[in-house]
């Protein structure tokens, strides 16, 4: 690999915060073809005992839509998190195409108030997501176009130490 590499550029809001969800994407795109490593670290409070809260990463597809990874927060024995479909418009729809919760011998989500590390492999249309150098899933993407965003809900999300790596072909 070689060194990191600037995740430099402006944030853009994809959508309000009036339905508890954020969503911020990179303008930089990153070189798929050859392979990208995104790592990290992911921190999230939460802000209510009512509705899930979430945080997690996003992979534009097309213009407005492509794929979330949503890891819940909360106690291990309870939560799920998905991998799914997210259209941008008024509000954030999101539809799961994949779940991990309990039974599952994968990581089924992150701690409140803890930080986690993250790290993202992305090589052409393929990605796989580890938590705290546990492997979370390995998912399928529909043509990512090199753009990354990042995901809240219901929550303080905070992504630190981000650093970039494109892998060598």
């Amino acid at each position: 690999m070689r060194g990191t590499e600037s995740l430099g550029g402006r944030l853009r809001l994809g959508a309000s915060v009036g339905d508890r969800r954020m969503l911020a994407v990179l303008d930089k795109r990153l070189d798929l073809a050859k392979g990208v490593i995104l790592e990290g670290t992911i921190h999230v409070n939460q802000t209510t005992m009512v509705h899930p809260c979430y945080g997690g990463l996003y992979l534009e597809e097309k213009s407005k839509a492509g794929k979330a990874i949503l890891l819940e927060v909360g106690h291990l024995t309870w939560r799920r998190s998905h991998i799914g479909r997210m259209a941008i418009g008024d509000k954030l729809a999101f539809d799961s195409l994949d779940v991990t919760g309990p039974g599952c011998a994968t990581v089924t989500g992150i701690e409140n108030g803890k930080k986690h590390s993250f790290r993202l492999w992305i090589r052409k249309d393929m990605f796989e997501l580890y938590i705290d150098d546990l492997l979370f899933q390995a998912f399928l993407t529909e043509g990512a176009t090199g753009r990354l965003g990042f995901f809240a809900q219901n929550g303080t999300v905070t992504f630190g130490d981000l650093r970039a790596w494109q892998m060598n072909v």
